[in-house]
């Protein structure tokens, strides 16, 4: 890379740069029926967040609501609001985020053209056909800035080292670059470290390094963290809590580690032209471009002035940690290749820039090398040019389906419900900033409290929602069903309302339902006819996978090796059947659950919870026990795998570190069931007492599941 050495501009390809971005922009328009319509609903978080700071709502997503760091990106949230603040909102800011990228993409190709040695068109022609970097750019997302801010420092950096650069500007880059996205602090922190022995080996001056170079920039990387701190308690955005392997709230490390290992593969798969899906060759790279950019980043360390170590201060060996840190940065995701990779586009300019070179440097070899050059080149473009088509109906189909299904129900809901109404949704962005209504984000981009269950599952998630004051339950679902399926079968979602289909993939239709709220003392209470001591009086309880139940009770669950398949099983059953079969011994279940619906009774024997499937152990702390009184344990469980006819679990029991027993469960799989267990007097030591219960396997069950424990001890009046 050379931006000093050569002459000429890009401008044929920067007026092809403008020309695609045209096309795709009218090609979205086409697909939306004349609506602006962004590719994806994540746009509009940005837009919602930057609508809400500029009235005065300052990172809370509806008035009111608690500080939320559902917008990962700080910075381009922020400068959205300055635009909102102006007077632009609703489909104009998103016409202006959308147009925003536009002109980040030209400014692109204009870079990167410059940056690159040698015959400058030919890079600026890659990127300005790239058809992921057109969708990545077009999408209104935060992928422009930080491509934009990736390629700028690139080149100012590049100026600086060969003398006709400005320090001050490569280090303001640095600064917008640690505020964009987390990944993007980690290149902002490599930079930091290039630039710092830079001006080092320049000035001489370890104090101008700290203060102009470590200070502004360290500052700029900590701070979204210590703003999200700040703002949330948190260190991480609830963007990363929802996505990072790190955040897993059901996986052990060894697993998280298998993950990220697994991902890391198929990070640099892509980058070597072999993506998870494609249905072109070259869709992204072509497969020997990796080699062509290896190339051109030897070509780049090797044309600096300096024949020692300072080499390796270059641009290209500084552009090459910043392919390798976000690869390993994304890898940490486990949605990674979400969305066409977009958390990888925003390097995908570098690797083309390098491409380039590459094919420059070939031309260098003499004759042979300037045909060889050329075929290449030739071909790399043909395929990009082959691929434009590709990903420009993409982008239609993109920000058709959101025009068709988010937009729509925006509107339907703006028209036909309450205006008081709340309604819970996966999708947080296009419907809260469209439909006018308060929402609830059952996914937990805007809502720290259901990151962590709906990670868990839909068992927790249940859970969390059941633990809900009457004052902020929501009156609607506006919901993928794919997405909620167990809810969806046990009629936790309530009646739909409305379908919104999507007219290129069935599987996605946006349906709005009534949601229902059920009698939550009828899941939470042991049955009467299940108690072995129905004198006992009802010390504590502990709901498992309500995570506010089990940090009360300091539950752990600790699994033995791997955790389990579904390890929080979600279930919905009708009764307890021995019980059932005691009552109606002659009506069966398809006659019986219309009966008792018709009398209003069937929410008695209708039970609806969520739990812990175990392999290895859990434990927990009882509370407010009576000290040497006998404590009666009971435990409602549900064998939902049907292996066998019939199950028999088995746990060793300890109190208080001490074994108190075993304890076995038989009986018939998909049925509920309610067992108790009496621990002895003499180990109930004071007030608290922690039981831990181990998993003993047996033929039928090599697991167990636990779904709520009660606690029972003698009323004082017996102990007399």
């Amino acid at each position: 890379m050379n931006p000093i050495r050569r002459t000429g501009r890009p401008v044929g390809p920067l007026s092809l740069a403008v020309l695609n971005v045209l096309i795709f922009l009218g090609t979205g328009l086409w697909y939306a029926g004349g609506k602006i319509a962004p590719p994806l609903d994540d746009t509009a978080i940005h837009l919602q967040y930057a609508e809400q700071i500029a009235h005065g709502q300052y990172y809370r997503y509806h008035d009111g609501d608690p500080m939320t760091s559902g917008a990962t990106s700080w910075l381009y949230a922020h400068l959205l609001a300055v635009v909102a603040f102006l007077g632009i909102h609703g489909s104009a800011l998103t016409a202006f985020s959308i147009l925003l990228g536009g002109c980040l993409f030209c400014a692109v190709v204009y870079f990167g053209g410059c940056l690159g040695s040698g015959n400058r068109n030919r890079i600026a022609l890659l990127l300005a056909t790239s058809g992921p970097l057109l969708w990545a750019f077009l999408s209104g997302m935060e992928i422009a800035l930080m491509a934009a801010a990736v390629i700028s420092l690139l080149l100012f950096y590049e100026m600086e080292n060969r003398g006709n650069g400005h320090f001050r500007l490569t280090v303001a880059t640095m600064i917008v670059l640690a505020l964009i996205r987390p990944e993007a602090s980690f290149l902002a922190a490599v930079s930091v470290l290039f630039v710092a022995v830079r001006v080092y080996e320049r000035d001489r001056d370890l104090r101008r390094v700290f203060r102009e170079v470590l200070l502004p920039v360290g500052a700029a990387i900590v701070w979204p963290y210590l703003w999200t701190w700040l703002s949330t308690g948190n260190w991480s955005s609830n963007g990363m809590v929802a996505k990072s392997i790190l955040h897993e709230p059901v996986k052990t490390s060894g697993e998280k580690l298998a993950e990220f290992t697994q991902n890391i593969q198929g990070v640099f798969r892509w980058f070597a032209g072999v993506p998870e899906y494609g249905t072109w060759p070259g869709e992204y790279l072509a497969p020997a471009a990796p080699v062509l950019a290896v190339l051109g980043v030897i070509a780049a360390i090797r044309s600096g002035k300096e024949r020692n170590w300072r080499r390796l201060l270059s641009g290209g060996s500084l552009a090459t940690l910043f392919v390798i840190v976000t690869a390993f940065s994304v890898a940490t995701l486990s949605v990674w290749s979400l969305h066409n990779y977009r958390y990888l586009l925003p390097v995908f300019p570098i690797i083309l820039v390098f491409l380039g070179a590459g094919i420059e440097e070939i031309a260098r070899w003499g004759n042979t090398g300037k045909a060889i050059s050329r075929a290449l080149f030739v071909l790399i473009l043909l395929m990009q040019v082959c691929a434009l088509p590709l990903w420009l109906s993409r982008y239609g189909r993109n920000c058709g389906s959101i025009a068709a299904k988010q937009e729509q129900m925006a509107v339907w809901i703006a028209e036909h419900t309450d205006p008081r109404a709340t309604v819970a949704l996966n999708d947080a962005g296009i419907l809260a900033m469209f439909s006018r209504r308060h929402t609830f984000d059952l996914v937990g981009l805007m809502n720290n409290k259901t990151t962590t269950p709906y990670r868990m599952g839909e068992g927790a998630l249940y859970e969390y929602l059941t633990t809900l004051p009457d004052e902020k339950r929501f009156q609607y679902y506006a919901v993928f069903p794919e997405w909620f399926e167990l809810f969806l079968t046990f009629d936790v979602l309530g009646e739909p309302v409305v379908r919104f289909p999507d007219p290129f993939d069935p599987a996605f239709e946006k349906v709005l339902y009534r949601a229902v709220w059920r009698t939550r003392d009828i899941d939470t209470l042991p049955r009467s006819s299940a108690l072995t001591r129905p004198d006992w009086e009802l010390i504590d309880r502990l709901d498992v996978a309500d995570l506010e139940s089990e940090r009360a009770h300091e539950y752990v669950c600790e699994p033995k090796g791997r955790f389990p398949a579904n390890p929080v099983p979600f279930r919905r059953n009708f009764g307890y059947h021995e019980e059932i079969e005691q009552m109606f011994p002659d009506e069966k279940d398809r006659d019986l659950i219309p009966r008792l619906a018709r009398e209003g009774l069937l929410e008695r024997f209708d039970i609806l919870d969520g739990g812990r499937r175990h392999n290895g152990s859990e434990r927990f702390v009882v509370r407010g026990l009576r000290e040497g009184t006998d404590l009666a344990v009971g435990l409602r469980t549900c064998q939902d795998e049907a292996v066998h006819e019939r199950f028999q679990y088995q746990m060793a029991v300890y109190a208080g570190g001490k074994y108190a027993g075993a304890w076995t469960i038989e009986g018939t799989p998909w049925n509920w069931y309610e067992r108790w267990l009496v621990i002895p007097g003499h180990l109930v030591t004071g007030p608290e007492l922690e039981i831990r219960l181990s998993v003993i396997p047996t033929p039928t069950d090599p697991c167990y599941a636990s779904y709520f424990y009660w606690f029972l001890q003698p009323p004082v009046n017996s102990l007399r």
